[in-house]
């Protein structure tokens, strides 16, 4: 027989267990409520338009954008779900009919940005820039005054530009560059400094920099690039640079770009340790060259140094692939003879026409570009019977032409060459079109496969200011 007591516990039991489902099935209700509710805030946060502080900046957001397709051609606004799509963004300082971008505060609403370019010539304040937390690529034209220090926690940082604006106030404008800033980012492979820097120390640290493009003052302390470990390019200007052996530990390097605004000749001698260099630009004059015959793994070898004028140091480096001597007094190349290696070597006017000759007989498939070939030496006087030769001898490669500065519209109608009055590209047509605009030339519309090349005198083109 179950007894009372028992039968009161079950009682009792149920009663619990009752009121606990009461009390359970009204929460569950409540929560799912709260995360709709959530979900419902978190989308209308992300529908909402950004109300933007700075009105250029809202443009040039917009416009990067905009090219990047994130955003429709007409849009006016930006929600807050397309600016965390946002990875990359351009921020020009001049935006037509506005200020200049001044605030950079509506970084905050691009919480996912990887790359940047910003130009804060007129921002006083960067620090908005210390919130990138997952920033890999910075380009950045900084005001004159302007702290650095926000820069310093970018630990994604991989490539970083940098420059400092000209002020219109000559007293504002800094004669160095303080990279302190820099000693923590130790992911950055690249880095472009375009403002003079006196001090390297802070660089010390940077121990995956593979590519360094620098400006530095006449006392800045070369020798603090040897603990970059992993630098394999360096581009090194300055405008008095005249002391190179702060740059004999940095055997890591692959490729050496110098420039100077020195007019004295500079002792390469350090240069003779970089034996890993394949690419060497050297735009100052050399006492002399015998210092870069050990560079024996050199490929490509640029000379531009107006007292230089004896190479046959180089005629050790048999790897050379390309030599380029413009700016350079060298006149005798016959000693290079011996670089089977060498396909293309670029020289001024000066150079001896039978030294070149002679050079030309031992290298056969050697490219000259100069004012001349060995096959057409100069002469003070031009024979006319012989023109029709010498352009068919002319060593002249298109790749070396810049055309750039060329404005079209001044070359006329380009019909008139080889004109033969017959009426058509081919022979010459002058053209009678009364609309007819040399500006408004279209290559497209011109057939080069009819054109009589054997008609156009070359000989009289100078190709004296072609680089490589």
């Amino acid at each position: 027989m179950i007894n009372k007591k028992f039968i009161a516990t079950l009682a009792t039991t149920a009663t619990l267990l009752g009121s606990f489902a009461l009390v359970s099935v009204p929460s569950v209700a409540y929560a799912s409520d709260a995360a709709t509710s959530e979900t419902s805030a978190k989308s209308a946060n992300q529908d909402a338009t950004i109300t933007f502080n700075d009105p250029a900046f809202k443009a040039q957001a917009l416009k990067s954008m905009k090219a990047a397709g994130l955003i429709d051609a007409s849009a006016d606004e930006v929600t807050s779900a397309q600016a965390e799509r946002a990875t990359q963004l351009r921020i020009a300082a001049v935006v037509a009919g506005l200020n200049p971008v001044s605030s950079i505060l509506d970084f905050s609403n691009f919480k996912n940005l990887k790359d940047v370019s910003l130009d804060g010539s007129h921002v006083a304040d960067l620090s908005p820039l210390s919130g990138l937390k997952q920033l890999q690529k910075l380009n950045l034209i900084a005001a004159p005054q302007a702290d650095l220090s926000p820069l310093s926690g970018l630990s994604n940082l991989t490539t970083l530009e940098l420059s400092v604006a000209d002020s219109a106030d000559e007293d504002s404008n800094v004669d160095s560059m303080d990279l302190t800033a820099l000693k923590g980012l130790e992911n950055l492979q690249t880095l472009n400094v375009d403002s003079p820097v006196s001090q390297l120390s802070p660089l010390a640290g940077l121990k995956n920099l593979q590519k360094l493009d620098i400006t530095v003052s006449s006392n800045a302390d070369l020798t603090q690039l040897a603990a970059l470990k992993n630098l394999q390019s360096l581009n090194l200007y300055g405008p008095e640079l005249a002391d190179l052996s702060g740059l004999s530990k940095v055997t890591t390097l692959k490729q050496l770009v110098l420039n100077s605004d020195v007019e004295q000749a500079v002792n390469a001698t350090p240069l003779a340790k970089l034996t890993n260099l394949t690419d060497l630009n050297i735009g100052m004059s050399l006492e002399d060259v015998a210092p870069l015959a050990s560079l024996l793994n050199l490929q490509k070898l640029q000379l531009s140094g107006p007292k230089i004028s004896n190479v046959a140091a180089l005629s050790a480096l048999k790897k050379l692939e390309v030599l380029n001597l413009t700016g350079t007094d060298v006149t005798d190349v016959s000693s290079l003879g011996t670089l089977t290696a060498l396909t293309r070597l670029l020289v001024n006017s000066n150079v001896n026409g039978d030294s070149l000759k002679a050079l030309k007989q031992k290298l056969p498939s050697l490219n000259v570009v100069s004012d001349y070939t060995a096959d057409d030496t100069p002469s003070s006087s031009s024979d006319s019977s012989n023109s029709s030769d010498s352009n068919t001898d002319l060593d002249f490669d298109l790749d070396d032409l810049d055309l750039g500065d060329i404005d079209f519209g001044d070359l006329g109608d380009l019909g008139d060459a080889g004109d033969t009055g017959t009426g058509d590209a081919g022979t010459g047509n002058t053209g009678t079109s009364d609309d007819s605009n040399p500006s408004d030339f279209n290559f497209d519309d011109f057939n080069f496969d009819d054109f009589d090349w054997d008609s156009l005198d070359l000989s009289d083109i100078d190709l004296s200011g072609l680089g490589d």
